[in-house]
């Protein structure tokens, strides 16, 4: 009996230090991405902590554009300054993309930028948020909205052309 308690004590106790350990927190969100769907996720780091390559990812259910955008604070470009920030996508664990975080004032330590209107299939879309936070600390705030993917219009018109001359056809029998 009193190994099984050391052992739940140490269990625990070494639970509670995975806990507390990361500085990194991400608030709680509906993964499933449906069209129609607006979700916002919030990263928080605190005083000159590490994002630690956080991830957060996101089911695609259905073909969809989804149109991202992210607002960051502190914002610094240059990796070798105290609070710097940058962001990285990967589809279904393919390469991982850049999302470019350049055209901020310089002395505006917030940033919102755009994820652009990207067409994905049914799968997983993970963000990947890396950097180190300025010293009140840091946080990254992600937007998605999720619409449905349009027909071309010259689509539509290919087959209002077919129509009409299938019923020109079936006039003329």
């Amino acid at each position: 009996m009193t190994n099984f308690l050391k052992t739940m004590a140490l269990g625990a106790g070494l639970a509670f230090a995975a806990t507390t350990a990361s500085a990194v927190s991400v608030s709680s969100y509906d993964a499933d991405l449906y069209i129609g769907d607006e979700v916002s996720v919030g990263v928080e780091t605190v005083g000159y902590e590490s994002f630690g390559n956080t991830a957060v990812s996101f089911n695609v259910m259905q073909e969809s554009r989804v149109f991202g955008s992210f607002t960051v604070n502190p914002y610094n470009m240059n990796p070798q300054s105290p609070d710097y920030v940058t962001i990285e996508y990967s589809f279904e664990g393919g390469p991982l993309m850049n999302i470019d975080l350049t055209g901020a004032p310089a002395n505006n330590p917030v940033l919102a930028f755009a994820f652009g209107n990207e067409v994905f299939t049914p799968g997983v879309l993970t963000f990947y948020i890396n950097g180190v936070s300025g010293k009140g600390g840091g946080t990254v705030d992600i937007d998605l909205t999720v619409s449905a993917v349009p027909v071309a219009p010259a689509g539509v018109m290919l087959l209002s052309g077919l129509g009409a001359l299938v019923a020109r056809r079936r006039k003329k029998s």
